[in-house]
C-alpha cells in the first residue's frame, strides 16, 4: 500500500502530537504541578477579597518553608506561623514534626507563642478514619488518631 504525500503529513501530524502530550505530561510530573483543585474567588461586600482551594486530602503535602507561599513555586496556602525559621504551630506528618524532632522548639512538635502552654485549634487529618477534625491542643503529642502511623 502506497502512503500518500497527504497520508504522510497525517501520521507525522499524529506523531508530533503523541510526543507534545508525553512532553506536557513529563514536565507536569518533574515539576511537581498541581492536580485535581479548585480555586476560586470571591469578593465581600466590605471589599476584603478571600481565595480559596478545594482539594482532597490525599492531594495536600505539608512543606516547611521560611517566607511567603508567593514566593515559593509552590501552590497553596499558608497554614501556621513561622519566624525565623522556626515553626511556631503544630505541622507533622505521620508522628514526626516537618523540621526536626519531636519536642524541639520550632520543629513543628508544639503551638507555640509567648505563653508557652498555647493550646490553639488544629485542623487533623486522620488517614486511617478518613476524617477531619479541629483538636484543641498544645503539641501533637496530644492529638487523638486512629494510628499515630497515618495521619
Amino acid at each position: 500500500m502506497l502512503l500518500t504525500k497527504f497520508n504522510r503529513f497525517h501520521i507525522l501530524l499524529m506523531a508530533f502530537a503523541i510526543l507534545l502530550v508525553s512532553f506536557i505530561s513529563y514536565y507536569q510530573k518533574d515539576f511537581n504541578l498541581p492536580h485535581h483543585y479548585h480555586y476560586e474567588k470571591q469578593k465581600a461586600s466590605n471589599g476584603v477579597v478571600l481565595h480559596t482551594m478545594r482539594t482532597t486530602p490525599d492531594n495536600i503535602r505539608l512543606q516547611a518553608i521560611d517566607t511567603n507561599v508567593t514566593k515559593t513555586p509552590f501552590y497553596g496556602i499558608n497554614g501556621g506561623f513561622f519566624w525565623e525559621g522556626a515553626l511556631l504551630s503544630i505541622a507533622v506528618i505521620n508522628d514526626q514534626p516537618l523540621k526536626g524532632l519531636p519536642g524541639d522548639y520550632g520543629s513543628g512538635w508544639y503551638n507555640t507563642g509567648v505563653d508557652t502552654n498555647l493550646k490553639r485549634g488544629t485542623l487533623v487529618w486522620d488517614d486511617i478514619a478518613k476524617h477531619f477534625s479541629i483538636q484543641i491542643v498544645t503539641h501533637a503529642g496530644e492529638l487523638s488518631v486512629t494510628d499515630k502511623r497515618h495521619y
